[in-house]
């Protein structure tokens, strides 16, 4: 299987002077308030796991899922 990298953009909450960012391995998580930024990480670390698992064909519905899980 390929290496994957993820990037993940929070576009609401947050102000343009308190950027986060969350840096890992292989993914990137930039803006948002504390909690959509926190909630943004999980879903891509979430997202990433399922893509290496089953494969990126499975993209649509891992994403679903991770969403799912993170926010309820």
């Amino acid at each position: 299987m390929g290496k994957y990298f993820f990037f993940g953009k929070v576009l609401r909450g947050g102000s343009q002077d308190d950027q986060q960012v969350t840096k890992g391995k292989d993914f990137v998580v930039e803006g948002g308030s504390s909690k959509e930024h926190k909630d943004t990480v999980e879903i891509i670390k979430l997202f990433k796991e399922g893509v290496e698992m089953d494969g990126p064909h499975h993209a649509p519905e891992i994403l679903r899922d991770a969403i799912k899980k993170v926010k309820g």
